[in-house]
């Protein structure tokens, strides 16, 4: 008895056009039970078959053909089965399964109800996988069998019991996310019951995230106002940016890229250069980026930031204190002096640890309170959910998640970030910064006094914002 693979023809067509190739046949056989055969629908030519593997040979031609995802996802498709078979044998010699149910079994488990799969196809992000393996080994399934109805609220709520003490509540949490966020996809492509429900409260810090996270908008003036050298301002500076950001992440920021810019109609510049002539004319230019924690979990709609030539300023001003003149530098990133990942580069230059202590409070400050003090204060503002999700690149929710056109809603969320803006002062700010930069005699002052109460006083010095046009949007 067993499960073993062979080649045979493909039917040849009328046109001969299959001549040559070959189709990959599973044939299991026991006893007197009648065979089973399976066929997989791939073409290949003998020669890129491994007979010894029982498994696609790597070859150029091969995978120029039929593509590279279908290549690697079949090659993991066989590898899947042969993992599996030797148990099923050992169960149907046994009697204890069927030669017909252990043949059905084992290409059922090898389909798209494989948890692996799905989120190597769906949830192509670091750690995902990995993470997700952690709870089929809590349940003490094997990675490789792990399909979707081991799937279950009471074993992912074991499963984080059994880290507390173990790790952080807050590498729980992150983890936690994970598994919700592949778990919402699945039931979206109807692998996974609708009826399914995430379990919450999963650590022991049932504080919700948003509430520890946040930072009133005092944190940033405290941070502006006494940054002088490189290390300061840099980090300084870029907490700017994340509010102007709508609080986006840091990768959608540090990463960003200098042929992302359009007109009011969503038409790319056809240069770095054309934008920022555009842009100091006092048009309408905007950044436009796709989240890349979503896009890469299939939500395609853009984010659009305004550009003033205030903002403008700062950037150049951020790259010329790295040493970098951003209209002389080969690379298409907006900070080409940023090396790597974005969060591995932050945390290497001691961004949070920088600006915690320019703030002076009991409180750590960092990238991490970026996003929901600038959702604290958008409600606060009134601004609507449907105009606060587009704006910080999240998931829209029901019907909404089908029209990723954000274009149509440009007026709404650019008179959002003005709002958002205004109330954080940018502009105020943005002015502080570059005096800063060039001022360094105002250092000791700035330094000597560690209350908001001084710094409010230097931004009131500051001269007003110009109004009227378009260029003053903050």
């Amino acid at each position: 008895m067993g499960f073993q693979f062979t080649l045979r023809p493909a039917p040849k067509g009328k046109k001969k056009s299959n001549e040559g190739l070959f189709r990959i046949r599973l044939r299991g056989y026991h006893k007197s039970s009648k065979p089973q055969e399976h066929t997989f629908p791939l073409l290949i030519y003998r020669n890129e078959w491994d007979e010894k593997r029982e498994n696609l040979k790597f070859s150029k031609r091969l995978v120029d053909r039929i593509g590279e995802d279908t290549y690697e996802q079949f090659s993991q498709h066989l590898e899947d089965i042969k993992k599996r078979r030797f148990l099923l044998q050992l169960q149907v010699k046994k009697d204890e399964k069927t030669l017909l149910q252990a043949f059905g079994e084992l290409l059922d488990k090898s389909s798209k109800k494989l948890v692996g799969e799905f989120i190597r196809k769906h949830c192509p992000l670091k750690n995902y996988e990995s993470t997700f393996a952690r709870v089929a080994k809590h349940q003490a399934v094997e990675w490789s069998e792990y399909t979707w109805s081991y799937v279950n609220a009471k074993a992912i709520q074991e499963w984080a019991k059994s880290l507390d003490g173990k790790v952080s509540s807050k590498s729980i949490s992150s983890y936690c996310k994970m598994i919700a966020a592949v778990t919402s996809r699945a039931q979206d492509h109807g692998v996974l019951s609708k009826s399914f429900e995430f379990p919450s409260h999963l650590t022991k810090d049932n504080t919700l995230a948003g509430e520890r996270k946040y930072r009133s908008k005092e944190f940033w003036p405290l941070v502006v106002g006494k940054s002088f050298n490189k290390e300061e301002l840099t980090a300084s500076g870029f907490m700017i940016l994340s509010i102007i950001w709508n609080g986006n992440d840091l990768t959608d920021l540090l990463k960003a890229k200098k042929n992302s810019f359009v007109n009011e109609q969503g038409s790319l510049y056809r240069s770095f250069e054309e934008a920022t002539k555009a842009i100091k004319n006092k048009q309408g230019v905007f950044y436009s980026f796709k989240r890349t924690k979503t896009a890469e979990l299939g939500n395609t709609f853009s984010i659009y930031i305004r550009i003033t030539s205030s903002v403008l300023a700062l950037i150049e001003s951020i790259n010329e204190l790295n040493g970098i003149d951003i209209y002389n530098h080969e690379k298409d990133l907006l900070f080409p002096f940023i090396k790597g990942e974005a969060q591995n580069w932050w945390h290497n230059k001691s961004c949070n640890a920088t600006l915690t202590r320019l703030a002076n409070r009991p409180e750590t400050f960092g990238w991490v309170n970026v996003r929901s003090s600038w959702l604290n204060v958008a409600t606060s503002k009134g601004i609507e959910k449907e105009v606060r999700e587009r704006m910080q690149g999240r998931v829209p929710s029901g019907s909404e998640r089908n029209y990723h056109n954000s274009l149509a809603m440009l007026e709404r969320m650019i008179e959002a970030q003005r709002v958002v803006c205004v109330e954080f002062h940018i502009a105020e700010l943005i002015k502080m910064w570059l005096i800063n930069k060039e001022s360094p005699q105002r250092e000791l002052d700035a330094r000597n006094d560690q209350g908001i109460e001084f710094i409010r006083s230097l931004m009131k010095s500051l001269p007003k914002p110009q109004s009227g046009g378009m260029e003053e949007h903050f």
